[in-house]
């Protein structure tokens, strides 16, 4: 049976190939009848999965296509099992929930790469397919977000989900290369128990746990069927389940097992508050999921293991059964009362009948207020933009501002290849003083690029930025392939966004065609391997370390988060906003 697994991706993969290929030429593009019929078949086969792995019959590591190394055990077999479950009910409703709607095809493109990324995630056996499968899943969910994008409100959420999900990447991944290279970490054991703190921030951040909730309710903006299956259910679930596989080795330092414990207990409090006052029922319901959450984190945390994954996929079950409802609910009310002849009556006890009025009306105060959570966000996101602007002032004398593409950027494009080049064969090179300053003016780089829109200066910040990263990259013997992949990479990125911007304005027809698969690429096969290329890769972290420059690896890991933070800004700019009424 262990060859099954061999071809299981295949046919997904396939499929969306097709449905990238096809994504721009509404013509080309599968029926609704075949996309129901082939996501019902990925259920399935996904179920077979689930059991063939529970009941022993896939079993050990396995090489899928030779290169992606996978785990299959009994753990794992009931976890994919349950998820899939879950996947294969919100699926098949949502065909007939978002019937013959604008966006059915982007619906079912984005399921697939959340599918392929939770296959990846949950069987992983190394740390980049580990981290692969995250970033499919947390990519998938930020279009779904932005699904709805006739209006600006959807767009904006989706940016802001995207800050916090940033994040937990650029955290993830470093604790996990940190993990992964033990050898780093000899003379450095002192930092094992944040390097496992961090790798409890970063599922705190993905499962909206306390402090990090906020985005959560922005996230319900897409439609309700994604809204069940992402956060729900399974993407909340990421955040668990990352938790979940390093929890031996979390409980055994008192910094990760206490943020655990502490932070789970103060998620049902801000969360089970939250979930009193709010006015609709989408919103309502993702708070209760979080409150949830928050009792599976304190049950890791005590040490309950199994009880706290039973915990956890009782409540998603129930929970997508809730969000799928959510939209006939004030009808089943309006049935129910009928049915009773009366309506209902508040009766029971609760608990504010054991507070005074005054500690009730001021928590209801700070309820509506949220606790001054969210406002405090958003003075991190005004700074942020202040910030940027700063940064981007002094650079100034090295971009162009025209509103129209130019040779300035072409220029840009070109001294980049050229001076990578020379950087890589090792004809340029850079004196270590100074070695140790150019994390900082990569981060003053990155912040800059946060809210850019003029496109000649965004590709001539882009092209500084990869310029002073070269030298990180080729500093401390980076592996050739990924230096030759962030260029070509990189080249097509800002290839792309000059080809369509020049067009003619009289093909109209054409340049609609060929810029919506351009951006499609660039939204769906750049920030990964970008991120990639800078952090995903020993001898980076190795070199941080060793010269103990902890501030450098911490300007450096800031600057690759702003960097992936403003490239979605300027590409949801330039897909979505223009176009865009704003509310």
């Amino acid at each position: 049976m262990n060859s099954f697994s061999q071809y299981f991706l295949f046919p997904a993969l396939l499929t969306l190939v097709w449905q990238g290929l096809t994504y721009p030429f509404s013509g080309l593009r599968l029926t609704e009848k075949w996309v129901k019929s082939f996501f019902q078949f990925l259920g399935g086969l996904s179920l077979l999965m689930g059991g063939l792995c529970f009941f022993g019959q896939i079993r050990g590591e396995i090489q899928v296509f030779d290169i992606i190394p996978l785990q299959f055990d009994q753990v794992r077999g009931v976890i994919y099992f349950f998820s899939s479950l879950l996947f294969a009910i919100t699926a098949h409703f949502s065909a007939n929930y978002i019937h013959k709607e604008e966006g059915f095809y982007k619906f079912f493109l984005n399921l697939n790469i959340f599918w392929i990324g939770l296959f990846l995630f949950i069987f992983s056996n190394d740390t980049m397919v580990l981290f692969a499968g995250w970033e499919l899943i947390g990519v998938s969910s930020i279009f779904l977000i932005a699904y709805y994008n006739h209006r600006s409100s959807p767009l904006f959420s989706a940016l802001f989900v995207v800050s916090f999900y940033k994040f937990a990447d650029i955290i993830l991944i470093t604790s996990l290369l940190l993990l992964k290279h033990n050898n780093i970490l000899i003379d450095h054991q002192n930092y094992l128990p944040f390097v496992y703190l961090g790798i409890v921030i970063a599922g705190l951040i993905k499962s909206g746990s306390f402090p990090f909730t906020p985005w959560l309710p922005r996230a319900m903006e897409g439609p309700t069927t994604s809204s069940a299956m992402y956060y729900g259910a399974l993407s909340v679930n990421i955040g668990v389940l990352l938790i979940y596989f390093n929890l031996e080795n979390v409980l055994i330092y008192d910094l990760s097992r206490w943020a655990l414990i502490g932070l789970g207990g103060l998620t049902i409090l801000f969360s089970g508050l939250q979930a009193r006052v709010q006015t609709d029922a989408k919103t309502l319901l993702v708070y209760s999921v979080s409150m949830q959450i928050g009792f599976v984190l304190l049950e890791l945390g005590l040490g309950y293991k199994n009880f706290a994954l039973v915990h956890l996929f009782m409540s998603s079950f129930y929970k997508v059964y809730q969000f799928i409802k959510s939209p006939s609910l004030l009808q089943s009310f309006h049935s129910m009362v009928g049915e009773n002849q009366s309506p209902f009556k508040r009766d029971g006890v609760h608990f504010e009948s054991l507070l005074s009025p005054k500690v009730r009306k001021g928590l209801y105060f700070m309820n509506l207020n949220h606790f001054y959570l969210h406002a405090l966000y958003e003075k991190l996101g005004f700074a942020a933009s202040k910030m940027s602007f700063f940064a981007e002032s002094l650079f100034y004398p090295l971009i162009n501002k025209g509103s129209k593409v130019s040779f300035w950027s072409l220029m840009w494009v070109v001294y980049y290849l050229i001076i990578t080049f020379f950087i890589n064969q090792g004809a340029i090179e850079i004196d270590s003083h100074y070695f140790d300053t150019i994390p900082f003016f990569i981060l003053l780089v990155s912040l800059s690029m946060i809210f850019q829109k003029n496109i000649n200066a965004f590709v001539a910040l882009m092209m500084i930025y990869k310029i002073l990263e070269s030298f990180i990259v080729h500093g401390v013997h980076s592996h050739e392939p990924f230096k030759v992949l962030g260029v070509i990479i990189l080249a097509f990125f800002i290839f792309s966004l000059l080809v369509f911007k020049r067009m003619n304005p009289l093909k109209k027809s054409l340049k609609a065609v060929l810029s919506a698969f351009i951006l499609f690429l660039m939204l769906y096969f750049t920030n990964f391997p970008f991120l990639l290329q800078s952090l995903v890769n020993e001898h980076i972290i190795e070199a941080f370390l060793e010269q103990e420059n902890l501030h450098d690896l911490l300007f450096y890991c800031l600057a690759n988060t702003f960097f992936n933070i403003g490239l979605y800004h300027f590409i949801f700019h330039e897909l979505y906003l223009k176009e865009t009424m704003y509310e």
